[in-house]
């Protein structure tokens, strides 16, 4: 072979591989697509009449499912920090998906502010029946150690504690709500690579992890707090008709599947087989595997007490 034709064969070689690598990443996503369709919720959820509330609703996983939401006929209330945006979004979500903006209510909300929770949830409950709370636990402080001005790391009181609180206070809404109240906490998988949950180490600075540690720490604190909720749902008379899990959410960029990580929420929230469930932690629309604190209640019920008195109750 020449060396002229030896060169026109390797820039074939050269040229077409770029082609080849696009035709296999396109299969990937294809299969990875039916792969997920396999697990996804197919009951067909008409919400009207019932109220959900989102927190975090203006950006990433709680805007999509507030819109996801709104679609299916639920009152969405937006809990969000930043209003203005809060109502760019929901003007977004009307012109671009069809949402009704009669039923996306924007409201003011700072999870890192006890007083702005407090001020979040007595709005809400005059005279609202929330029959959905999903919490989107997903803020993430990786620079700096920085405090609230109620005393706590700010990943930590967003994460957490701002949830916990939220939730404590609107419990009298879910529990008045006819069909009873599901509540579904955003926990993620990567809470399986927490150290700790003690909050003398969480709140201090000396222990602040910059880059992964500060927020699996809140993850596994949200599957242990909704571990011990539940707990106290099935033992508290008034409440067994409440449920809490928690979830991992997933994160999704690629237009094939986009929005397919609301499945892994929606699951827990509407799916009818799973009515009386309370306490379990999702990943890929089934019960999966935790961190042993996860499965300790003694040790899920001493944050949850601890978390209270931090919270002010």
């Amino acid at each position: 072979m020449s060396s002229t034709a030896r060169s026109n064969r390797l820039s074939y070689i050269l040229t077409g591989a770029p082609i080849l690598a696009v035709l296999v990443f396109i299969l990937f996503l294809v299969l990875l697509r039916r792969w997920i369709k396999k697990f996804q919720f197919k009951e067909k959820v008409n919400g009207y009449g019932k109220v959900a509330i989102v927190t975090g609703a203006s950006a990433g996983i709680g805007k999509q499912i507030a819109k996801e939401l709104n679609l299916r006929q639920i009152r969405v209330y937006m809990m969000c920090r930043n209003v203005k945006k809060g109502q760019q979004v929901a003007e977004e979500l009307h012109k671009k998906y069809g949402c009704d903006l009669s039923r996306l209510m924007v409201r003011y909300g700072d999870l890192s502010n006890f007083s702005s929770v407090r001020n979040f949830a007595q709005e809400f409950q005059r005279g609202k029946k929330a029959g959905h709370f999903g919490e989107q636990c997903g803020m993430y402080n990786h620079t700096h150690f920085q405090k609230t001005v109620d005393g706590y790391e700010m990943t930590w009181q967003s994460n957490h504690l701002g949830h916990l609180l939220l939730t404590e206070l609107l419990l009298p809404s879910l529990v008045r709500s006819e069909s009873g109240g599901r509540i579904v906490v955003l926990s993620s998988d990567l809470h399986l690579y927490a150290d700790t949950v003690d909050s003398d180490i969480c709140n201090s600075e000396e222990h602040f992890k910059k880059l992964s540690q500060t927020y699996f720490r809140t993850k596994l604190a949200n599957a242990m707090t909704t571990v011990a909720l539940a707990n106290k749902f099935a033992s508290q008379s008034g409440y067994q008709r409440l449920t809490i899990n928690s979830c991992h959410p997933g994160v999704v960029s690629t237009s094939l599947i986009k929005g397919d990580f609301f499945q892994k929420v929606v699951r827990p929230l509407f799916c009818k087989n799973l009515e009386g469930v309370s306490g379990k932690y999702f990943s890929e629309g089934k019960v999966s595997k935790t961190h042993p604190l996860v499965k300790d209640l003694d040790a899920c019920n001493e944050l949850y007490r601890v978390a209270l008195k931090e919270c002010g109750l």
